[in-house]
Protein backbone atom coordinates (compact mmCIF):
# COMPACT_ATOMS: atom_id res chain seq x y z
CA UNK A 1 0.00 0.00 0.00
CA UNK A 2 2.78 2.13 1.06
CA UNK A 3 4.73 1.87 -2.35
CA UNK A 4 1.65 2.69 -4.17
CA UNK A 5 0.99 5.52 -2.69
CA UNK A 6 5.37 6.53 -3.15
CA UNK A 7 4.57 5.28 -6.63
CA UNK A 8 1.43 7.82 -7.32
CA UNK A 9 3.10 10.82 -5.22
CA UNK A 10 5.85 10.25 -7.45
CA UNK A 11 3.87 10.24 -10.71
CA UNK A 12 1.86 13.37 -9.81
CA UNK A 13 5.02 15.73 -9.00
CA UNK A 14 6.31 14.16 -12.63
CA UNK A 15 2.96 14.97 -14.37
CA UNK A 16 3.06 18.41 -12.62
CA UNK A 17 6.80 19.21 -13.55
CA UNK A 18 5.83 18.29 -16.93
CA UNK A 19 2.70 20.21 -17.22
CA UNK A 20 4.97 23.32 -15.81
CA UNK A 21 8.16 22.87 -18.48
CA UNK A 22 5.45 22.48 -21.69
CA UNK A 23 3.00 25.41 -21.37
CA UNK A 24 4.46 28.62 -22.53
CA UNK A 25 3.29 31.78 -20.85
CA UNK A 26 2.03 34.87 -22.78
CA UNK A 27 3.45 37.56 -20.82
CA UNK A 28 2.11 40.53 -22.28
CA UNK A 29 3.60 44.72 -20.99
CA UNK A 30 3.13 48.14 -22.22
CA UNK A 31 5.28 51.03 -23.49
CA UNK A 32 5.76 52.27 -19.70
CA UNK A 33 9.85 53.64 -19.21
CA UNK A 34 11.98 52.47 -17.38
CA UNK A 35 9.87 49.94 -16.46
CA UNK A 36 9.16 48.13 -19.32
CA UNK A 37 9.46 49.51 -22.63
CA UNK A 38 11.13 48.75 -26.42
CA UNK A 39 14.24 49.68 -26.61
CA UNK A 40 14.83 52.28 -29.30
CA UNK A 41 18.47 50.61 -30.87
CA UNK A 42 17.62 46.70 -30.68
CA UNK A 43 13.56 46.98 -30.92
CA UNK A 44 13.69 44.50 -27.78
CA UNK A 45 11.60 45.08 -24.55
CA UNK A 46 13.76 46.05 -21.81
CA UNK A 47 13.51 47.88 -18.70
CA UNK A 48 13.90 47.12 -14.94
CA UNK A 49 10.72 45.71 -14.67
CA UNK A 50 11.30 43.28 -17.88
CA UNK A 51 14.54 41.85 -17.08
CA UNK A 52 13.78 40.75 -13.78
CA UNK A 53 10.01 38.92 -15.05
CA UNK A 54 12.22 37.37 -17.47
CA UNK A 55 14.75 36.54 -14.90
CA UNK A 56 11.94 34.69 -12.93
CA UNK A 57 11.00 32.55 -16.12
CA UNK A 58 14.47 31.50 -16.47
CA UNK A 59 15.14 30.33 -13.69
CA UNK A 60 11.33 28.41 -12.76
CA UNK A 61 12.73 26.84 -16.67
CA UNK A 62 8.93 27.73 -17.64
CA UNK A 63 8.43 28.96 -21.31
CA UNK A 64 7.00 32.17 -22.46
CA UNK A 65 5.94 34.41 -24.93
CA UNK A 66 6.58 38.74 -24.47
CA UNK A 67 4.66 41.00 -26.33
CA UNK A 68 4.47 44.76 -25.58
CA UNK A 69 0.63 45.89 -26.34
CA UNK A 70 -1.39 48.97 -25.43
CA UNK A 71 -2.76 48.93 -21.70
CA UNK A 72 -6.44 47.80 -21.31
CA UNK A 73 -5.74 44.92 -24.33
CA UNK A 74 -2.72 43.76 -21.69
CA UNK A 75 -5.03 44.15 -18.77
CA UNK A 76 -8.07 42.55 -20.14
CA UNK A 77 -6.49 39.67 -21.96
CA UNK A 78 -4.55 38.38 -18.98
CA UNK A 79 -7.93 38.91 -17.22
CA UNK A 80 -9.64 36.64 -19.33
CA UNK A 81 -7.07 34.63 -21.33
CA UNK A 82 -5.63 31.50 -19.35
CA UNK A 83 -2.03 30.76 -19.17
CA UNK A 84 -1.84 35.04 -19.61
CA UNK A 85 0.46 37.54 -17.31
CA UNK A 86 0.67 40.93 -17.53
CA UNK A 87 2.98 43.18 -15.95
CA UNK A 88 3.96 46.48 -14.31
CA UNK A 89 0.46 45.72 -12.66
CA UNK A 90 -0.72 48.22 -9.96
CA UNK A 91 -1.75 45.54 -6.65
CA UNK A 92 -4.91 47.04 -5.22
CA UNK A 93 -7.40 45.84 -2.98
CA UNK A 94 -9.50 45.29 -5.68
CA UNK A 95 -7.33 43.16 -8.28
CA UNK A 96 -5.76 40.82 -5.46
CA UNK A 97 -8.50 38.45 -5.96
CA UNK A 98 -8.64 38.47 -9.83
CA UNK A 99 -5.26 37.50 -10.40
CA UNK A 100 -2.53 35.00 -9.24
CA UNK A 101 0.30 37.16 -8.44
CA UNK A 102 4.03 37.63 -8.16
CA UNK A 103 5.30 40.64 -6.57
CA UNK A 104 6.89 42.83 -6.03
CA UNK A 105 8.89 43.77 -9.85
CA UNK A 106 8.72 47.20 -8.63
CA UNK A 107 7.53 49.90 -6.45
CA UNK A 108 5.91 53.44 -7.54
CA UNK A 109 5.14 56.85 -6.40
CA UNK A 110 1.62 58.52 -7.93
CA UNK A 111 1.73 62.13 -9.08
CA UNK A 112 0.20 64.71 -10.19
CA UNK A 113 2.33 67.00 -12.20
CA UNK A 114 2.02 70.24 -14.25
CA UNK A 115 4.69 71.98 -16.29
CA UNK A 116 7.58 73.23 -15.31
CA UNK A 117 6.46 76.84 -15.06
CA UNK A 118 2.88 76.27 -14.53
CA UNK A 119 1.34 78.49 -11.07
CA UNK A 120 -1.00 75.39 -9.68
CA UNK A 121 -0.23 75.27 -6.25
CA UNK A 122 -1.94 72.27 -4.69
CA UNK A 123 -2.64 71.36 -0.86
CA UNK A 124 -4.45 68.47 -0.66
CA UNK A 125 -6.66 66.34 -3.90
CA UNK A 126 -9.36 68.38 -3.02
CA UNK A 127 -8.18 71.55 -4.91
CA UNK A 128 -7.45 69.50 -7.83
CA UNK A 129 -11.44 69.29 -8.92
CA UNK A 130 -10.74 73.19 -9.98
CA UNK A 131 -8.37 71.86 -12.94
CA UNK A 132 -8.36 69.39 -15.95
CA UNK A 133 -6.49 66.10 -15.14
CA UNK A 134 -5.11 64.03 -17.73
CA UNK A 135 -5.31 60.23 -17.98
CA UNK A 136 -5.53 57.16 -19.66
CA UNK A 137 -7.74 54.33 -20.34
CA UNK A 138 -7.60 51.12 -17.61
CA UNK A 139 -4.98 52.78 -16.12
CA UNK A 140 -5.39 52.44 -11.89
CA UNK A 141 -4.07 55.91 -11.47
CA UNK A 142 -6.67 57.25 -13.46
CA UNK A 143 -9.35 54.92 -11.51
CA UNK A 144 -7.95 56.29 -8.20
CA UNK A 145 -8.65 59.39 -9.14
CA UNK A 146 -12.53 59.02 -10.49
CA UNK A 147 -13.25 57.10 -7.21
CA UNK A 148 -11.82 59.88 -5.27
CA UNK A 149 -14.75 61.88 -7.37
CA UNK A 150 -12.13 63.40 -9.56
CA UNK A 151 -13.28 63.87 -13.63
CA UNK A 152 -10.25 62.58 -15.26
CA UNK A 153 -9.50 63.75 -19.34
CA UNK A 154 -9.14 59.95 -20.60
CA UNK A 155 -6.81 59.28 -23.78
CA UNK A 156 -6.33 56.14 -25.22
CA UNK A 157 -2.37 55.79 -24.23
CA UNK A 158 -0.63 57.77 -21.75
CA UNK A 159 1.67 59.10 -24.55
CA UNK A 160 -0.77 61.52 -25.66
CA UNK A 161 -1.11 63.00 -22.41
CA UNK A 162 1.95 64.95 -23.18
CA UNK A 163 0.90 66.86 -26.10
CA UNK A 164 -2.55 67.54 -24.21
CA UNK A 165 -0.28 69.47 -21.67
CA UNK A 166 1.72 71.10 -23.91
CA UNK A 167 -0.66 72.38 -26.13
CA UNK A 168 -3.23 73.90 -22.64
CA UNK A 169 -6.07 71.15 -23.40
CA UNK A 170 -5.30 69.65 -19.44
CA UNK A 171 -3.70 71.42 -16.62
CA UNK A 172 -2.47 68.10 -14.78
CA UNK A 173 -1.15 64.29 -15.92
CA UNK A 174 -1.28 62.02 -13.45
CA UNK A 175 1.91 59.94 -13.88
CA UNK A 176 4.53 57.41 -11.85
CA UNK A 177 7.26 58.86 -10.45
CA UNK A 178 9.56 56.11 -12.18
CA UNK A 179 8.13 57.47 -15.60
CA UNK A 180 9.69 60.37 -15.38
CA UNK A 181 13.75 61.42 -14.93
CA UNK A 182 15.27 63.71 -12.58
CA UNK A 183 17.93 66.21 -14.86
CA UNK A 184 20.37 65.80 -13.36
CA UNK A 185 21.28 69.77 -15.11
CA UNK A 186 18.51 71.40 -13.49
CA UNK A 187 19.39 72.35 -9.35
CA UNK A 188 15.57 72.22 -8.57
CA UNK A 189 15.22 68.57 -9.97
CA UNK A 190 12.81 69.47 -12.49
CA UNK A 191 11.12 66.26 -13.93
CA UNK A 192 11.53 65.49 -17.32
CA UNK A 193 8.65 63.29 -19.47
CA UNK A 194 8.54 62.99 -23.38
CA UNK A 195 10.75 66.32 -23.21
CA UNK A 196 8.54 68.08 -21.00
CA UNK A 197 10.09 69.86 -18.09
CA UNK A 198 7.07 68.97 -15.07
CA UNK A 199 7.11 69.75 -11.57
CA UNK A 200 5.71 67.66 -9.04
CA UNK A 201 2.08 69.19 -7.87
CA UNK A 202 1.29 66.92 -5.44
CA UNK A 203 2.17 63.35 -4.45
CA UNK A 204 -0.76 60.63 -4.69
CA UNK A 205 0.31 57.36 -2.60
CA UNK A 206 3.24 54.92 -3.08
CA UNK A 207 2.31 51.40 -4.44
CA UNK A 208 3.30 48.25 -5.31
CA UNK A 209 3.66 46.64 -9.08
CA UNK A 210 3.64 43.05 -10.29
CA UNK A 211 3.12 39.94 -12.55
CA UNK A 212 -0.31 39.43 -12.51
CA UNK A 213 -1.34 35.87 -14.48
CA UNK A 214 -5.09 34.70 -15.23
CA UNK A 215 -6.76 33.49 -12.15
CA UNK A 216 -6.21 29.49 -13.57
CA UNK A 217 -2.84 29.74 -13.92
CA UNK A 218 -1.27 26.02 -13.69
CA UNK A 219 -0.83 26.10 -9.24
CA UNK A 220 2.82 24.02 -10.08
CA UNK A 221 3.80 26.79 -12.62
CA UNK A 222 2.46 29.71 -10.22
CA UNK A 223 4.60 27.69 -7.01
CA UNK A 224 7.70 27.78 -9.50
CA UNK A 225 7.14 31.09 -10.29
CA UNK A 226 6.89 32.04 -6.81
CA UNK A 227 10.25 30.08 -5.69
CA UNK A 228 12.33 31.84 -9.15
CA UNK A 229 11.31 35.12 -8.23
CA UNK A 230 12.31 35.15 -4.58
CA UNK A 231 15.21 33.12 -5.67
CA UNK A 232 16.44 36.56 -8.92
CA UNK A 233 14.81 39.52 -7.43
CA UNK A 234 16.87 42.39 -5.22
CA UNK A 235 17.06 42.91 -1.63
CA UNK A 236 17.40 46.36 0.27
Amino acid sequence: MRLLLCRALLLGFLASSTIAQAQTITVLTEENPPLNYTDPTTKAITGTATELVKATFERAGISYNLRLVPWQRAYSTALDTPNTCVYSTTVTDERRALFKWISPVAENIWLLVALEKSPIILSGLADAKNYRIGGYTGDSKTLFLEKQGLTVDIAPSDELNANKLQSNRIDLWVISETAASVTKAEKDGALVRNGLKLKKVLKLRTVELGLACHNQLDASVHQRLLAAFEAVRPRP
